[in-house]
């Protein structure tokens, strides 16, 4: 089967869309509409997801498998002194139904409003949908009353719930870690993304975009680009990029990418981090080029067809994830025969040590989801959910995925006394999928 692609609808999927529409109101009484589908031509869908892209507070979200419409899902945002509520809407093809993509987008729509600065999401949902009420409940979407006769199908009334999550409590809030998350149900990876997008308004240094000028001397070949702190990657490494497919994986903010694109590659980015994509979006629109922006977690299997880049760029970032050998695989399905991946990794050392890096004071591996101790320390330290791997798992994994490893280079924090001495603590790595 082949994977699913989730993005953010465009104005030129209008005519897709549309039909998509059609085709779902004939599969379900659940929704407003039947197999008529909406009452717009193709130009006014066309103006209505414009607008929409325009709106900070409102998201389209279309989900794809073979370059179709399968799913879609909505957050419709409120002005004025309903700025802080909206709408959502999510509907799936009938032969879809019930294998995850659902939730799928639930998770990006949830996180997007989130970091929209919504604070409720209502809903409304046939009462005898249980499968849906399922999945809302599943999120925190409680009901809050019934509205009755909500449709009239021939004959027939139908109720409906009216239903609404909470972003205000501490399950969905942005914020540091504290004692308590430990009870919380948010993943590792939410309390991460919140963590980075919180250090990006903070001035984080990989939460700033290239300027215009940065931009212009890589398009007359002066740049560089980083896997990890302080070495530029070697530009052999690359080789000429006209025309390659990249991706970005988990390279969002705005830094690699454009020059990337600069240098004519076609890029996509995957990120879980809203304000990283945001940054990739306002570079690609000031300066006026296409790049596929996708807003999802490398922890699941990644969203893009096998064999589709020729290149994967994957600076340091796996440190936030505790199994890093199911990444490894997913790189070589979704790259070509002969494609490379370039990635920047931790070498564990830094996790050992304290914070003023003079004494060892940590076993390996480094888990705070099996160690409370560490976790302690990630909270002292505003350090998110970090992880280390050994070079079993970061190399080892590589080669075990299919990889063949061409070229490394060791790499120092940038600062502090590891550095000061010399001390390396990240690995760039080139490797090839023969």
């Amino acid at each position: 089967m082949k994977a699913i692609e989730i993005r953010e609808a465009r104005a030129e999927d209008a005519k897709a869309l549309l039909t998509y529409l059609r085709r779902i109101g004939g599969e379900s009484d659940n929704l407003t509409f039947d197999n008529q589908g909406l009452p717009f031509t193709e130009e006014e869908e066309s103006r209505f997801l414009e607008s929409v892209h325009r709106d900070p507070k409102s998201i389209q979200l279309i989900a794809l498998r073979n370059g179709s419409i399968i799913a879609d899902g909505s957050i419709s945002g409120f002005q004025r002194r309903m700025s802080h509520r909206a709408d959502l809407g999510i509907s799936v093809v009938r032969e879809e139904w019930n294998h995850g993509i659902g939730s799928m987008l639930m998770e990006r729509l949830i996180d997007f409003s989130r970091n929209s600065g919504i604070e409720l999401i209502n809903l409304e949902v046939r009462a005898d949908n249980d499968s849906a009420i399922h999945l809302y409940e599943k999120y925190g979407f409680r009901s809050i009353g019934t509205s009755p006769a909500y449709f009239k199908i021939g004959d027939r009334y139908f109720d409906f719930e009216l239903m609404v999550l909470d972003l205000r409590t501490d399950r969905y809030r942005s914020r540091r870690l504290t004692e308590d998350d430990s009870a919380q149900p948010l993943r590792y990876q939410d309390i991460n993304a919140a963590t980075i997008d919180r250090w990006i308004e903070e001035g984080w240094e990989w939460g700033k975009p290239i300027s215009h000028d940065d931009y212009v001397k890589a398009q007359n070949g002066e740049w560089d680009v980083l896997l990890t702190p302080t070495k530029p990657v070697p530009h052999e490494w690359f080789g000429d990029l006209r025309g390659k497919k990249i991706l970005g994986l988990a390279s969002g903010g705005g830094q690699q990418m454009p020059v990337f694109a600069a240098l004519g590659a076609d890029c996509t980015v995957l990120d879980y981090a809203s304000r990283q994509i945001a940054s990739e979006k306002m570079v690609a629109e000031r300066e006026g080029y296409q790049i596929r922006i996708i807003q999802g977690d490398m922890t699941r299997p990644l969203p893009f067809e096998n064999e589709e880049f020729d290149l994967i760029f994957h600076p340091v970032s796996n440190c936030y994830v505790e199994d890093v050998r199911p990444i490894w695989k997913e790189c070589c399905r979704v790259l070509k025969h002969g494609g490379y991946l370039l990635a920047g990794t931790d070498h564990y050392i830094n996790y050992i040590v304290d914070s003023d890096e003079k004494k060892i004071v940590n076993s390996l591996p480094f888990n705070p989801l099996r160690n409370p101790e560490q976790m302690r320390q990630l909270r002292e330290e505003d350090a998110g959910v970090q992880f280390s791997h050994s070079l079993e798992e970061q190399i080892g994994g590589q080669l075990e995925a299919g990889f063949r490893l061409l070229n490394i280079y060791e790499d120092t924090n940038g600062e502090g006394r590891l550095h000061e001495l010399g001390i390396p603590t990240f690995l760039a790595m080139r490797s090839l999928k023969e």
